[in-house]
């Protein structure tokens, strides 16, 4: 595989699939949202609203996240997305290279800007090749 760095890890043939997760009200990305399986794998967004996903075992096929964060709520925008009020989430093809974009409804008046501790502040970021703060990229993944 070849690596190139350019404002973050771009790989050829990447094997993440990249969810973003944005406010719907402003389309600000939103960190610390928990994305879980319908079997119990747990990730959360970085600093800039992304997750890499790459279970291979999961991968080319459907896969169930409930979508969870403080402060913000998953409404689903089809009969395809939510299973039940009291888990909600939403159903994608998980593809490498793939993306998608889940969009929440805040609920407190304050707005999740990012994390300020804790290492691999942007690593999601930088595995699916999305950009980064440029005062942050050279610690980025620490």
């Amino acid at each position: 595989s070849i690596v190139i760095l350019c404002r973050g890890l771009v790989m050829h043939n990447n094997p993440y699939f990249h969810i973003e997760v944005r406010d719907k009200e402003t389309d600000e990305s939103i960190p610390m949202v928990q994305l879980r399986t319908g079997n119990y794998l747990t990730f959360h967004t970085d600093s800039a609203g992304n997750c890499a996903f790459h279970e291979p075992g999961m991968m080319g096929q459907p896969v169930f996240f409930s979508v969870l964060s403080d402060g913000y709520v998953f409404i689903p925008s089809s009969a395809k997305e939510g299973v039940a009020p009291y888990d909600p989430g939403v159903v994608l093809t998980t593809t490498p290279g793939g993306n998608a974009t889940i969009y929440m409804n805040r609920t407190q008046v304050a707005r999740r800007a990012y994390r300020l501790t804790g290492g691999g502040l942007y690593r999601d970021s930088l595995l699916v090749g999305a950009p980064v703060p440029k005062s942050v990229a050279s610690h980025a993944t620490s």
